[in-house]
């Protein structure tokens, strides 16, 4: 967790703050469990962490939630990309890859609400839109969320 807030604080002293706080917080991982359970995901799988990543940057980017059978169907579509990834065949790649997205997705999720009472929901999705781009090179505002999980088409 320390490498994430370090890493962090190089590229943005501010954000690497705010991560350091929402980790001290001692409900931190139990806020995540909490989120993540009533789908049937465990909070230490790192393919049920980057479902919850992906589907939460989408409905912040479009506003909408995500149904479950959506949210299930990107899990699996997850877990079939992380076992062909030779990188994420280590277990400690990927621990340290879903501690790392559950800290942005639960900053993500919690600062959406703030923006909205702000009333600069928009300014905070096109930035979180421009964070998956950067991150995983998709862009959610063109992606569909289907029963099938995501799609281009």
């Amino acid at each position: 967790m320390n490498e994430v807030i370090n890493r962090t604080r190089r590229s943005s002293p501010e954000a690497g703050q705010a991560i350091a706080a929402e980790f001290r917080r001692p409900d931190f991982q139990q806020r995540f469990a909490n989120a993540v359970r009533p789908f049937g995901f465990s909070p230490d799988d790192a393919a049920d962490v980057m479902a919850v990543y992906l589907v939460a940057g989408w409905e912040i980017v479009h506003g909408t939630d995500a149904n479950p059978t959506a949210l299930r169907a990107v899990r699996r579509q997850v877990a079939g990309q992380m076992a062909r990834s030779v990188a994420l065949r280590d277990p400690t790649t990927r621990a340290r890859l879903a501690e790392e997205l559950k800290i942005i997705t639960t900053l993500f999720l919690s600062s959406v609400e703030n923006a909205k009472r702000e009333g600069a929901a928009a300014q905070f999705a096109a930035a979180v839109a421009a964070h998956y781009r950067q991150t995983t090179n998709q862009d959610l505002r063109t992606l569909r969320l289907t029963a099938q999980g995501f799609s281009d088409r």
